[in-house]
């Protein structure tokens, strides 16, 4: 008898303080730090880029001034992607992010300990209509 209440006790002592094993499923989206030694650079410089943007922008569809932030994924070989807008105008914002899906222009990728770098870009936007 003493053999089985010991039995159950190591046993009970060993659930009750072995450690939980969790089971953590990884993050479809990896975490992009904006650690770079180098940042990207569009050719001819971000004037040519936000040129470019406004060139193809759209006017018609934006009914007054509007300003936004866009955000993009610039990855190690100077493509962009995950191209999101954050402004008040919700036709502004659209009409950006459909313009800048469609420059095909690769980037200069981030350099970070001499080797290239996913890098997330932030450029404001904004147009007036005088």
């Amino acid at each position: 008898m003493k053999k089985i209440i010991t039995l159950i006790l190591c046993l009970g002592f060993g659930f009750a303080f072995s450690q939980a094993k969790q089971n953590r499923t990884e993050s479809p989206v990896k975490d992009y730090t904006n650690e770079a030694d180098i940042k990207p650079e569009f050719p001819g410089g971000i004037s040519v880029f936000k040129t470019l943007i406004m060139s193809k922008l759209n006017p018609s569809i934006i009914t007054d001034s509007a300003n936004t932030e866009v955000k993009f994924l610039i990855d190690s070989k100077g493509e962009l992607s995950s191209v999101t807008a954050n402004g008040e105008q919700e036709s502004f914002n659209k009409e950006v992010i459909r313009v800048i899906n469609t420059i095909n222009k690769k980037w200069e990728p981030a350099v970070y300990k001499n080797k290239p770098v996913d890098y997330w870009y932030t450029l404001p936007m904004s147009i007036s209509f005088d």
